[in-house]
């Protein structure tokens, strides 16, 4: 058990160091400048939990700094400033997503779940455009959109995502555990990678297609049109064996005797072609069943089954699929 603090000799000190110095920073600047002022090179629990509390909330009870100090020195050592952000911010431990209680939530602490949920975009936005090539965020967007996702994570997400078999029978807006900061497990996983995660659907340096199509930056992005998680059509080229989108593949060599093989791919980021036809636009093809070849146009105008260019076996299935209406580009899967 970690001893319970001397909680209004703590409020005491914040005072005093709030009016002795000036200056005004982000929320851990603020909070590494207190713990200079007080020279303590290291911070602590109590001290943590004071600085960030809500001007009109009372320190935890006895049960609450209990299960604090409990999870405080768990093999994970939870950083003091994660738990003392989270519980400022209405978390309790518990992953219990009922209701906030009015006045559990502070002002300096929702502040700094902006900070580090901006700093969390901002490595998602490289991520994505040096993986994708989709640079669809523009740099004046960052800090409102970093606000809007931190207070979603305030249990106010409403992006319509839910858990397997929900169906919305929940109640809520959103019942995706990671899309509210009160299902965080400090046991489990540090605060920023959770967070990570709330933002790209994982705390891996990377952006994959499926986990990100969960997170709320995507879903975000999906309710503006912006961008798009669906099934691809791509091309394998028959003499460099090259994946690529567009007709033909990029690269410099002979033309094919066959036509470029066409095959589907899942969990793909796309942007919707817009009035410059850049981007990617909806079609249904013809599936060969036995070469696993999409081609030609299976509209509602062609209902008859027709004979595969590549096989010649007939194909009776279609399947929609979306195709780069625009200039090709090479995979890095081959």
């Amino acid at each position: 058990m970690v001893p319970e603090p001397d909680w209004p000799l703590l409020k005491q000190q914040i005072q005093d160091w709030r009016r002795a110095d000036a200056r005004r920073g982000s929320p851990l600047e603020d909070y590494a400048r207190f713990l200079a002022w007080q020279d303590r090179p290291v911070d602590d629990l109590g001290r943590a939990i004071a600085f960030f509390l809500p001007v009109h909330a009372g320190p935890p009870d006895d049960a609450q700094w209990r299960r604090l100090s409990r999870i405080a020195v768990q093999p994970m050592s939870p950083n003091p400033f994660d738990l003392a952000v989270a519980w400022a911010a209405g978390w309790r431990g518990d992953q219990h997503v009922g209701a906030f209680v009015r006045g559990c939530v502070g002002e300096l602490a929702v502040l700094a779940l902006i900070e580090q949920v901006q700093l969390s975009l901002a490595s998602t936005l490289r991520l994505l455009a040096t993986q994708t090539g989709l640079a669809i965020v523009e740099h004046d967007e960052v800090t409102s959109m970093s606000a809007a996702i931190a207070m979603s994570l305030l249990g106010a997400c409403d992006c319509g995502h839910h858990l397997r078999g929900c169906g919305g029978r929940c109640g809520r807006t959103c019942c995706f555990p990671v899309h509210d900061l009160r299902t965080w497990d400090p046991e489990a996983c540090h605060l920023r990678p959770f967070i990570d995660q709330a933002v790209r659907g994982t705390a891996r340096r990377r952006i994959l297609g499926g986990a990100f199509a969960e997170s709320m930056l995507f879903r975000m992005l999906e309710a503006e049109d912006r961008l798009l998680c669906r099934t691809v059509e791509w091309g394998r080229c028959e003499i460099c064996g090259r994946a690529f989108e567009g007709m033909r593949c990029p690269a410099a060599h002979q033309e094919p005797t066959l036509p470029a093989r066409r095959e589907p791919r899942s969990n793909q980021l796309i942007v919707p072609a817009r009035d410059s036809g850049m981007g990617h636009v909806p079609v249904q093809r013809w599936w060969c069943a036995s070469c696993h070849h999409l081609h030609g146009s299976a509209g509602l105008a062609r209902r008859r089954p027709v004979k595969c260019p590549r096989c010649g076996s007939i194909s009776r299935a279609s399947k929609a699929v979306w195709t780069l209406a625009g200039s090709a580009r090479v995979s890095d899967l081959v």
